[in-house]
């Protein structure tokens, strides 16, 4: 049985991603959804660069939340995280 799962979608063209959460665990659950939660921060402060770049606060957080999702425990979110570093790296890096 499955307690939870998160279907992402990937750019044009690629295959969705799927994080699955096994029932019971509900500490994977909580990880998985702060870790989700990360992943939203991200998209939004991206997003918000590509607008105005004169936001350092949001370059930060950006850059940190990349960071921890990197090192993730669900390999989904680490790819995530990989593709958006090198899909928008001069709004990341300012």
């Amino acid at each position: 049985m499955i307690a939870g799962a998160l279907i992402f979608r990937g750019p044009p063209g690629a295959a969705p991603f799927l994080v699955v959460c096994p029932a019971g665990h509900t500490d994977l659950e909580v990880k998985v959804t702060k870790q989700c939660d990360m992943l939203a921060l991200i998209i939004e402060c991206v997003l918000e660069l590509r607008n105005n770049p004169a936001i350092p606060e949001m370059r930060t957080t950006a850059n940190d939340y990349l960071e921890r999702l990197r090192n993730s425990e669900w390999f989904s979110l680490r790819q995530l995280a990989q593709e958006i570093g090198m899909e928008y790296p001069e709004v990341l890096r300012g």
